[in-house]
């Protein structure tokens, strides 16, 4: 029905309506008018992006249509999809596509073939040939795994250079398409949150619950692969057997069968072939014998799940960590700290319908230091050695000077704040905005110890003029308020 330019149904599209008894598409001259407008706005912009931010902030919006059964889907925001699906489609130009080519269609076009050349030639222009090949070489083992908690959407693989590094992330598939970005968290550097699944993982497979789950399911496995292929071993030595008896029956003098010599061939050539593949099933069969899964094997190999590649990390993570503990400790504020306190997240384990297990584990990602960092629980086994604590030690070190600062003054030992500062060294003004951290409200300062500020709360931005009372502090930064 295509080849001869009919239509076959499906979502209706901007620009018509859907004659459904004589399976027709009518023009909307409304729509059509919008239609027209978005391809001549992609003329002159050539940004699907900026032309989406544009068709919304005008208050455009998709098709609205009604459906067989009467309800009605009413038209959406606009993003990049919806933009490239439109100038893709052929509809436009009075065809219908199938498979790769395409034949007139019975409607009306609403676009003119050179409006449609002229767009073509920018998408064609636009089109990330580079950017496609080195996408498809990229690793990417959390693709179609992990999800943004804040749209509910997969995350995808991408990448960047900057100064001739090759930085790789994953980003919310979602907002990728927004014209506006409304995701807070948009992407997530690749190899922070690679090396903290495999972290987690570790420890979830270190679990003896599941080394013994493992164990017995491998050994279920084994077990029938060991029958399967004792079976299949017995069938093969029969049927070489006949093959073989076969073949002698046609070598017996005195016989004259029509087309014996051909016979001959046939079955000495399913000889040769069952031979072969009984000779490669007696070898697996062997590597069977004496050779069972043991529960031993399978914690080993749970111990091994460790990308090399992050070794060195690993190193680095630890002397971070032991360099903040150190800080914190000369700075006085490690009494105030709870020691070991848990995250609140915590990796779960479910068995699926399939009885396939299904590991979730809940993860921050929290800007630090000027960058996004990956905050993982604790793991099922207990503490990740290395892992990213989400203290901040520049704030703990700040609070440790500002309370032992107001100590040393309340003491009378230094008269001043500008005394104080020329005994330390420094500007008179840095005090002073250290020394009023310790006028932030009680359980700001809990937050900020426990490292349960919100998202982005940075020295730099506590150390700036905030108010005194404890309510417009918490509005301020950030801090849920009654």
């Amino acid at each position: 029905a295509k080849r001869r330019g009919k239509y076959c149904g499906g979502v209706p599209i901007l620009g018509y309506d859907v004659d459904r008894d004589n399976k027709k598409l009518l023009v909307n001259p409304d729509e059509a008018r919008t239609v027209q407008y978005i391809f001549r706005r992609f003329i002159q912009i050539g940004s699907a992006k900026k032309l989406g931010q544009e068709l919304n902030e005008q208050g455009y919006r998709t098709k609205a249509w009604t459906t067989k059964k009467g309800k009605v889907r009413e038209g959406s925001e606009w993003n990049t999809a919806h933009i490239y699906r439109l100038l893709n489609n052929r509809i436009y130009i009075g065809e219908i596509a199938h498979k790769d080519r395409s034949y007139p269609g019975e409607h009306e076009g609403i676009i003119d073939r050179a409006t449609w050349d002229k767009v073509q030639a920018i998408l064609e222009d636009n089109k990330p040939v580079k950017v496609s090949m080195a996408r498809t070489k990229m690793v990417a083992p959390l693709k179609g795994v992990i999800r943004c908690g804040h749209c509910g959407c997969a995350m995808g693989p991408t990448y960047a250079r900057k100064n001739g590094r090759h930085y790789t992330y994953y980003i919310c598939q979602k907002d990728s398409k927004r014209t506006v970005s409304r995701c807070p968290l948009k992407r997530i550097p690749a190899g922070d949150i690679e090396q903290a699944v495999i972290e987690q993982l570790s420890a979830v497979f270190r679990t003896p619950t599941l080394v013994a789950k493992t164990y017995f399911a491998a050994r279920d496995i084994e077990q029938a692969e060991r029958e399967r292929l004792f079976k299949q071993k017995a069938q093969l030595e029969m049927e070489l057997s006949q093959a073989r008896e076969q073949a002698l029956e046609l070598m017996k003098p005195g016989n004259d069968q029509t087309g014996k010599t051909e016979m001959l061939t046939t079955v000495n050539r399913q000889a040769v072939e069952l031979s072969k593949q009984l000779t490669h099933v007696s070898e697996r069969c062997k590597a069977y014998q004496g050779n069972s899964i043991t529960e031993q094997d399978v914690s080993e190999a749970f111990q091994n799940v460790e990308d090399p590649r992050d070794r060195n990390r690993h190193g680095a993570a630890n002397q971070r960590a032991d360099n903040a503990h150190r800080r914190a400790g000369w700075s006085g504020m490690r009494s105030h700290r709870t020691e070991g306190k848990p995250m609140k997240m915590k990796p779960t384990i479910t068995v699926a319908d399939n009885g396939n297990l299904q590991i979730h584990i809940p993860m921050l990602i929290r800007r630090m230091r000027g960058r996004k960092t990956v905050i993982a629980p604790q793991a099922l086994d207990g503490e990740i050695t290395g892992a990213q604590e989400p203290v901040q030690s520049a704030i703990l070190q700040a609070l440790g000077r500002a309370f032992s600062w107001a100590d040393i003054l309340e003491s009378g030992q230094i008269k001043s704040i500008s005394e104080l500062a020329r005994t330390l060294d420094v500007d008179g003004s840095y005090v002073a905005r250290i020394l009023k951290l310790t006028t932030l409200a009680p359980d700001i300062i809990e937050a900020l110890i426990n490292g349960e500020e919100p998202n982005g709360l940075s020295l730099a931005k506590l150390t700036q003029t905030f108010p005194e009372d404890w309510t417009e502090q918490r509005r301020q930064f950030g801090f849920a308020t009654d």
